[in-house]
This record gives C-alpha cells, sequence and structure tokens, in this order.
C-alpha cells in the first residue's frame, strides 16, 4: 500500500510539474506576441524537461527560475531557427500547391516531391528542440542530427507523433486542458524517449 501511495504521489507531482511547465510556456509566448516569445519558450521548456530527467537534484530548485533562466539565455538563437524552419514549411506548403495546381504527370511527381520533403520536415522538427538543447550546436548540426536520429528511431518517431495526435483530439474534446497540459505532456514524452533512446544508441 505505501507503494502504491508512493507511485500515486510522484505521478501527481509530475502532473503539477507539467501544468506549470506548460503555464510557463503559454505566459511566454503570449508575452513575446507568440511570433517572438514561443521559440524561446519552447527551447527553455525542453531544456527544464532534460534537466528534471537528467539530474533529478534540478527538481528541487524553482521552476519558474530555471524557465527564465533558459529563455533569456536562447531569446535570438531559439527565434532565428525558429524562423528558418517555419520558413521552410512555408516554401514546401507553397511548392506543393503550386504543383497540384499544374497538374499532369510532371505535377504530381513535383507534389509527391513536396509532401515527402514535407514529411521529413516534420519528423525533423519532433526531435529538433530535444537536440536542441541537449547539444547546443550550430543550426546546421542541430537540423543534421535531429534528421539522422528521426530516419534511426523511427518507433520513437511515431511515438511523439501519435502521442501528438491523441492530445489533440483530448484537447479538442476538454479544452481547458490545453492551458494546462497542451505542450509540456508531448515535450515530456519526447524528451523521455529521446534520452533513452540517444544513450542507448
Amino acid at each position: 500500500m505505501t507503494r502504491v501511495n508512493s507511485g500515486i504521489a510522484v505521478a501527481c507531482d509530475w502532473v503539477a510539474r507539467l501544468a506549470w511547465l506548460n503555464l510557463l510556456w503559454l505566459g511566454t509566448t503570449l508575452a513575446g506576441g507568440v511570433v517572438l516569445g514561443a521559440f524561446p519558450a519552447t527551447a527553455a521548456m525542453y531544456a527544464v524537461l532534460r534537466r528534471w530527467q537528467t539530474d533529478p537534484d534540478s527538481r528541487e530548485q524553482r521552476t519558474a527560475r530555471l524557465f527564465w533562466t533558459e529563455v533569456r539565455a536562447d531569446l535570438l538563437r531559439a527565434n532565428l531557427l525558429g524562423y528558418a524552419v517555419v520558413l521552410v514549411g512555408l516554401l514546401l506548403v507553397a511548392d506543393g500547391l503550386i504543383a497540384r495546381g499544374q497538374g499532369g504527370p510532371v505535377g504530381q511527381v513535383l507534389f509527391a516531391l513536396a509532401v515527402a520533403a514535407g514529411a521529413m520536415v516534420v519528423v525533423t522538427v519532433v526531435h529538433l528542440p530535444y537536440f536542441y538543447v541537449r547539444d547546443r550546436a550550430p543550426a546546421r548540426d542541430t537540423v543534421r542530427t535531429a534528421w539522422w536520429y528521426a530516419l534511426s528511431h523511427p518507433l520513437s518517431t511515431f511515438a511523439i507523433v501519435a502521442v501528438a495526435v491523441v492530445l489533440s483530439f483530448v484537447m479538442g474534446r476538454y479544452p481547458a486542458l490545453a492551458v494546462f497540459f497542451g505542450v509540456s505532456v508531448v515535450g515530456g514524452v519526447t524528451v523521455f524517449l529521446d534520452e533513452r533512446g540517444f544513450r542507448s544508441a
């Protein structure tokens, strides 16, 4: 019975941590007008989640202090990488729409290529925040590492995407939950799987 109570206490502690971290992410994103706040907030969230997993003592520190330290440290760099990823995504969407509108065999081939490239971008982005905070490497190296990891760990990539899809359905049914767990749960699953996968590689 003591073991059960201990497990419940740990689960409640993590639920509270994820909810508070999600609120910090949401507040920072909105404070930055989304455009300036979303990427640093996301990087900070992943940094805190990874620190909690790799350094249990850090869980005793104030979450807000850890979070804001990471936000200030990565404000410019995280935005630059985020804007680059968004730009690539928009270009691929535009290419796909143009190819689809062109029609014919050539248009179909170009559309298929755009879809394939878009899928590669998506699976890379799934792991990109983790490797961004893990390696602190130049953007090109971070993207390359995330891309190779996504290819070499398809089950991990699928699991993270599946969690995100299921969570989106749950949030659609219960929108209030998005305020507390809309991003942090996916981040927590990603950090957990990527940390274990990278160590075992």
